[in-house]
């Protein structure tokens, strides 16, 4: 962390524009739930919840540097949990407060890092979290971009829910006491979402045209390297949480 942290500095003082690639910010679904959030629909956030599980690591060929400690550096938590630590403090226009967590390699293959990751976490606002990673699912294709995925993001607020599945639904599930929605308390918004061969699809292209965008002065990138930094923050106070049994504050 203090290696990023010198080079985030390096590069602010430099003026270099630089971007760490949460593209699923961008999602129309995404986009949908944070305004939603910010007009008050659900009230004042209380509660959140995210779980990316995806298939176990026996189908993802256990030897790849991916399931090297010395290599990557962590496991399920720091390659996939960070995008849903970043999209759920993104939705809530919120930051973390602390974190206690489980980190454990429990499948049984000859690997270093966590294979499950459970997450109890406080954001700045009051609003508390969880969050759960692993490869868990004994069903699955062979190769590591044939995965099967079980995901979710659910936000509880004073006034109502919502909640949806990052990976594999279109449909955003919406419930409101708010005044406003009082002729329809209960909605479904679905999204038809364009088709592209890019990485992370036509939102995907949108995130690199922001940021293409914001090299050239026009803007901010749509993630920012303090984002970035606050998510590595997260992970190692989850990482020594997890190892010293402590609950950890970033605050």
């Amino acid at each position: 962390m203090a290696a990023f942290e010198s080079a985030r500095i390096a590069v602010e003082e430099s003026g270099v524009t630089l971007t760490v690639v949460y593209q699923a910010r961008l999602h129309p679904i995404t986009v949908a739930a944070r305004e939603l959030i910010a007009d008050g629909i659900l009230g004042t956030p209380i509660a959140a919840e995210a779980r990316m599980v995806t298939s176990q690591v026996r189908f993802r060929d256990p030897s790849h540097w991916l399931f090297n400690d010395a290599q990557a550096g962590g496991g399920i938590l720091s390659w996939l949990g960070c995008h849903y630590l970043d999209l759920l403090a993104h939705v809530l226009d919120d930051e973390y407060a602390s974190v206690s967590a489980h980190a454990e390699c429990l499948a049984g293959e000859d690997i270093d890092v966590e294979d499950v990751a459970m997450l109890s976490l406080r954001f700045r606002r009051g609003a508390l979290a969880t969050m759960t990673a692993g490869y868990l699912l004994a069903l699955s294709p062979g190769g590591y971009m044939s995965g099967a995925y079980d995901t979710h993001i659910g936000v509880y607020g004073t006034k109502g829910r919502l909640w949806w599945d990052p990976v594999g639904s279109t449909t955003l599930h919406v419930e409101s006491a708010h005044p406003s929605w009082a002729s329809a308390p209960r909605r479904e918004m679905q999204f038809e979402v364009a088709s592209s061969p890019a990485y992370g699809g036509v939102y995907g292209e949108e995130f690199v045209r922001q940021f293409l965008r914001a090299s050239a002065g026009e803007g901010d990138p749509p993630c920012g390297l303090r984002d970035g930094v606050r998510v590595l923050e997260l992970l190692e106070a989850a990482y020594r949480s997890a190892e010293d049994g402590t609950r950890e504050s970033l605050e």
